[in-house]
Order: structure tokens, then C-alpha cells, then sequence
């Protein structure tokens, strides 16, 4: 016998991005993440959903789909489509402490920019995205990943978007 089974709706429990050009600044009480492919003006998405048995989701639970929306409302920069990677992370962060160059105070990243993929992040993407128009709501298939997450919440740290290809912001 099973839980229930049924749809739910989770808001981020922490969310932010960091950016290559400001290492010490902190976005995490902004309205928006940023995410933006270059290797000198870069910036990362970061984002986190709380799946640790206290949200009511045991973790012998099998999930069918899970999905993460986002909207997408301004594009800067070269012209073109952002292609975003998601990448699971494979260390915690802290959503008001997290910059280029640490994850949370007095813990930095193993590369800045949590550009190491052997400690920062797993290497290879549960996720891609293209994002080509403005004013529209892109859809991510996470299923994979938060099945992982709720199974073993140990391992959920949440996840880093890296964009790829363009220079758009």
C-alpha cells in the first residue's frame, strides 16, 4: 500500500545565481536569477526544492513527473537562443551567503564559479533547455533527479543552471 498518489506544487527553498564579474556579490534576495555563458562575464543560476520527508513525500515514494517552469521576461547580449545545462550539485549552499567564490561563508567553491565538476556539481547534465523567445514559460523535465532527491535526501543539494553556446544574458 501506497501514499496517496496526487500533484504538488513546490516554491524554491532557496534560489539565486552568481556571477563571474561581481565574485563577492550576493543574489540571493533578489526577485530573479541570471544565467549567462562566457569566460569572463559569466553568471549561474542556482535553485533548490526542500524533498526531505518533512514536505509529506516519503521517500519510498516513486515520482511520476516532476517539473521545474521558468519564465523567461528580458534578454541582454548577443543575439540567439541561451542554452541552459541543469547539473544536480553535489555540495550545499546557502541562498543569502553564495558567490562566485563561495557556496556559503568560509566555504568556497573548489573552483570558483562552481566550476568543478568532480566536487561543485555533477559533470554530466539530468537537463537542456533552449531558450529562444522572451515572455514565455519554458518547461524542465526533472523527474530523474528529484526521484533521486526524494529517495535519498541526503543527496539533494539542488541544481546549477549553466548556460552554454551564446553570450546572452
Amino acid at each position: 500500500v501506497g501514499p496517496t498518489a496526487g500533484r504538488r506544487t513546490f516554491a524554491p527553498l532557496q534560489d539565486s545565481y552568481i556571477y563571474q564579474t561581481n565574485k563577492n556579490s550576493n543574489y540571493g534576495r533578489g526577485w530573479e536569477f541570471r544565467v549567462k555563458a562566457g569566460d569572463r562575464d559569466s553568471k549561474r543560476a542556482l535553485i533548490q526544492f526542500k524533498l526531505d520527508g518533512s514536505d509529506g513525500i516519503p521517500t519510498v515514494a516513486r515520482v511520476r513527473q516532476a517539473r521545474l517552469w521558468l519564465y523567461a521576461y528580458q534578454r541582454m547580449g548577443s543575439p540567439g537562443a541561451v542554452i541552459l545545462n541543469l547539473h544536480a550539485l553535489k555540495r550545499p549552499w546557502k541562498e543569502y551567503e553564495v558567490t562566485w567564490q563561495q557556496a556559503a561563508v568560509g566555504q568556497p567553491w573548489a573552483l570558483p564559479g562552481a566550476k568543478d565538476p568532480g566536487s561543485d556539481y555533477e559533470e554530466t547534465p539530468f537537463a537542456q533547455i533552449t531558450i529562444d523567445r522572451i515572455n514565455l514559460w519554458y518547461s524542465i523535465d526533472m523527474t530523474n533527479v528529484v526521484q533521486q532527491w526524494v529517495s535519498n535526501p541526503a543527496t539533494n543539494f539542488g541544481c546549477i543552471l549553466i548556460g552554454a553556446l551564446h553570450t546572452t544574458d
